[in-house]
């Protein structure tokens, strides 16, 4: 059933405005022109759409669209048949090399990668390494007159700052969308596991599939962050947009380009997250911290002289809100870091000196790490 209610006052509206304009072209013949403050206006606001166009030219070219081949079983598993599942994800060059970062979901278990440049080349890729606990990998190819991004300083950055996020959502290359940084630290989200290291800047810029690896930029077209994820019911954008900050992003590249291969720091302690119970009966009034539950053997904590039921309150002066703010904190330092450890023990607190190691275990390269929110879904 239509309903003409909504739209016959506005075309009355319409009308009446186009009678009125017409009538006062006859009577005045001028167009109205703004006053001074319109004008100083004006000019504002075209000064800030010139800093959104130099910032995305500025990262254009170091934009890819990354395309990439899955093989998956169809039919009954008696015949073996596969077919190639193609997805198509984003990237950053961040080495005029031919080093390109993107997410780790966007290339997880593929058989195929092809990167193409804003120039229209393609270039078939290989994996140098990735980190599936910060969700990030490292892709190489074989390519000349390349253009690396910039990052920013990883203190250079603040909610409500202007960004654009750049990328090739659902396969249309170069897309370039603007928001602001509504929040950062964003930790526990439904799209990551435990063992993931969170603390994502959040942005209202629009971030749909296909966009995931693509950069968050500020408006000097450096990088602030690496889109990966949206908070969306049916998949859809909803404003609510997440990317992995720069500092993570940049700890992974240049381990990864230089070394070719990722070796985190290793504490060597299990740790809990506090309660009122925990803290009431190790008489802790603080308001953040971990319980420390095991120690390793030999570790570098059994080193420094950390024990179980110590609470872990600050790492290198930076508080330690919980689990998993700890276990970033680790990740951005380097096996043979000393870091000073302030811990409460027995009701009072005391300071620890305890210097990392290589982690003896292999960095996961694969896992639980996707989820029903994963921008490429």
């Amino acid at each position: 059933m239509f309903n003409f209610i909504h739209t016959f006052p506005a075309t009355v509206f319409i009308g009446m405005l186009l009678i009125g304009m017409g009538a006062t072209t006859a009577q005045g013949g001028e167009r109205p022109e703004p006053d001074a403050e319109t004008l100083a206006s004006l000019a504002h606001a075209e000064r800030l759409s010139k800093a959104f166009a130099w910032s995305a030219e500025r990262i254009r070219p170091s934009v890819v669209e990354i395309s990439t081949g899955r093989r998956v079983q169809t039919g009954h598993p008696f015949f073996n048949r596969q077919t190639m599942v193609t997805g198509t994800g984003s990237g950053v060059i961040v080495d005029a090399r031919g080093f390109i970062l993107t997410n780790y979901h966007v290339i997880e278990n593929v058989q195929a990668l092809v990167v193409s440049l804003h120039d229209g080349r393609e270039f078939k890729a290989r994996l140098v390494g990735a980190d599936a606990m910060a969700d990030l990998a490292v892709l190489k190819i074989e390519a000349d007159d390349l253009i690396a991004a910039t990052f920013a300083p990883p203190d250079d950055l603040s909610v409500g700052q202007w960004v654009l996020a750049v990328g090739s959502p659902f396969g249309l290359e170069l897309t370039v969308t603007a928001g602001i940084v509504s929040a950062t630290g964003r930790r526990s989200l439904d799209f990551s596991n435990p063992h993931m290291y969170e603390n994502y800047i959040q942005t209202d810029a629009a971030i749909n599939p296909g966009s995931s690896g693509g950069p968050l930029v500020n408006l000097r077209g450096e990088v602030v962050g690496i889109n990966t994820a949206i908070q969306t019911k049916d998949g859809g954008y909803l404003g609510i947009a997440f990317a992995i900050p720069v500092d993570m992003a940049r700890n992974v590249v240049d381990s990864l380009v230089e070394t070719g291969s990722l070796v985190r720091p290793f504490l060597g302690v299990t740790t809990l997250e506090l309660d009122n119970a925990i803290k009431q009966n190790l008489g802790y009034q603080g308001d953040h911290g971990v319980l420390v539950y095991s120690v390793l053997a030999d570790s570098p904590a059994f080193k420094a002289g950390l024990q179980r039921a110590d609470i872990i309150t600050h790492l290198d002066d930076e508080p330690v809100l919980d689990m998993g703010l700890l276990s970033r904190t680790l990740a951005l330092k380097h096996p043979g870091d000393e870091c000073e450890m302030k811990i409460f023990r027995n009701r009072e607190p005391i300071t620890l000196k305890v210097t990392l190691e290589p982690h003896p275990g292999r960095i996961p390269l694969s896992g639980q790490t996707r989820g029903k929110n994963w921008v490429d879904d």
